[in-house]
């Protein structure tokens, strides 16, 4: 039977090897949703995460430069904030975070991100293929060169950073466009619920 018959006798919920390589099934469950499905899953998942740090960060107390930047927005207009905040800062951020290091790694690095006929998927990375983590890890880390290097958010910066990426990941093996798109709009859900709370404070 071979690896075929392998695949069809793995224990359900176990890590296994597809085309020699380890899979994780709940991510590949999650590759198999359709590209709107896939994008708010990813979005919810990422507030269920983050959410405790948030806790705990309130409960510390917010650092000074956050504190400084939130105090700067409350003086502007809100209305005047949602441009920047749900179109021009989400598909900037996506370009330095995710588009150009994904280009630079393709290039240095082929096989670290894949290639495009191998894995297309219902507008994303097929189920079962390598996860491009090495650019995922990038992406973490350029979303917190790009902010308040404070420790007290580092951490979430990077999971915010993580998310983004593997959104991206998703799908750009198949459409830079799809995967810029999908991230920007991650991204602007972000900020939409931050402008919520600035509005509400």
């Amino acid at each position: 039977m071979g690896a075929e018959g392998d695949r069809r006798h793995a224990a359900p919920g176990t890590v296994r090897a597809v085309e020699g390589h380890a899979a994780v099934p709940w991510l590949d469950r999650l590759d198999r949703l359709g590209p709107v499905r896939f994008t708010l899953t990813l979005y919810l998942i990422r507030w269920i995460v983050l959410l405790p740090m948030l806790g705990l960060l309130h409960w510390t107390g917010p650092a000074p430069e956050s504190e400084q930047l939130v105090a700067t927005l409350a003086g502007i207009e809100p209305w005047r904030l949602l441009p920047s905040l749900l179109l021009i800062e989400p598909a900037l951020e996506t370009l330095v975070e995710c588009s150009v290091p994904w280009l630079v790694l393709q290039a240095l690095m082929p096989g670290l991100v894949g290639s495009r006929a191998r894995r297309r998927v219902r507008g994303g990375r097929r189920a079962g293929s390598p996860k491009p983590w090495p650019f995922v890890a990038v992406a973490a880390v350029v979303m917190v060169l790009l902010h308040p290097l404070e420790p007290v958010t580092m951490l979430p910066t990077a999971v915010t950073g993580g998310f983004l990426g593997h959104t991206y990941g998703h799908f750009a093996p198949r459409s830079h466009v799809a995967a810029f798109v999908a991230t920007t709009v991650f991204h602007a859900g972000i900020n939409a619920v931050g402008f919520a709370v600035l509005v509400s404070g």
